[in-house]
């Protein structure tokens, strides 16, 4: 069953991790076919390396399998969204995961990410969504 409830990704569980990484390069792959540009970093980056960005990780699962993934950090009151995607196979189109795992955790959910910061709060105003184009 899928409920559209984005919760923690902890990317050095090696299951997360790989799931990351492949959905990463499907979502950016097609992103670089539709503008026809192959040097989207995220696109070519190894495990290691997503896995030591500095980043908080929220997704969606449907069946225990990661569909959607919001990566992001928060500094001086900003919520700097630094990746969004979603599993770009055909059966997930327009379910708008998007919305869902943007949408603010209840706020008796105040989990810490591995980094010690807070997930973006519902109080929060401000996100800055930073390009790798």
């Amino acid at each position: 069953m899928l409920t559209l409830h984005a919760e923690p990704i902890d990317p050095s569980d090696p299951g997360d991790a790989d799931r990351l990484l492949e959905l990463q390069k499907l979502a950016y792959r097609i992103e670089a076919d539709l503008i026809g540009f192959d040097g989207i970093p995220p696109l070519h980056e190894t495990l290691e390396e997503l896995t030591a960005l500095p980043l908080a990780w929220l997704g969606i699962r449907s069946d225990g399998r990661i569909v959607a993934v919001i990566g992001y950090t928060v500094e001086g009151g900003i919520c700097d969204i630094d990746r969004l995607f979603v599993d770009p196979a055909a059966s997930w189109a327009r379910i708008r995961f998007g919305p869902a795992v943007l949408a603010p955790r209840p706020s008796t959910d105040r989990r810490s990410d591995r980094h010690g910061q807070s997930a973006c709060p519902p109080s929060l105003r401000k996100a800055r969504l930073s390009s790798h184009v």
